[in-house]
């Protein structure tokens, strides 16, 4: 599977967040959540990363509340 740039949804403690997946240059993956300042990971596959994200999120969002975690919507534009 070719991922230049992947966008997924990640589900921790029965919430869905969005992320953003890229390919290193040197091998692996990079991932991050854009709803929380400084939430990223990597990771050498695609599923250690989604897993290594989901651990990051899990710890910002305890941070927050409910209701201060801000809803977003994913979309593409085609250029």
């Amino acid at each position: 599977m070719d991922i230049n740039s992947m966008q997924k949804s990640v589900e921790t403690g029965g919430r869905y967040y969005p992320v953003i997946m890229q390919t290193e240059e040197m091998g692996g993956f990079f991932v991050t959540c854009p709803i929380f300042d400084g939430c990223f990971s990597q990771g050498e596959t695609i599923e250690q990363a989604l897993s290594n994200i989901r651990e990051v999120i899990h710890l910002c969002a305890e941070e927050m509340t409910p209701a201060h975690v801000p809803q977003v919507s994913m979309h593409q534009v085609q250029i």
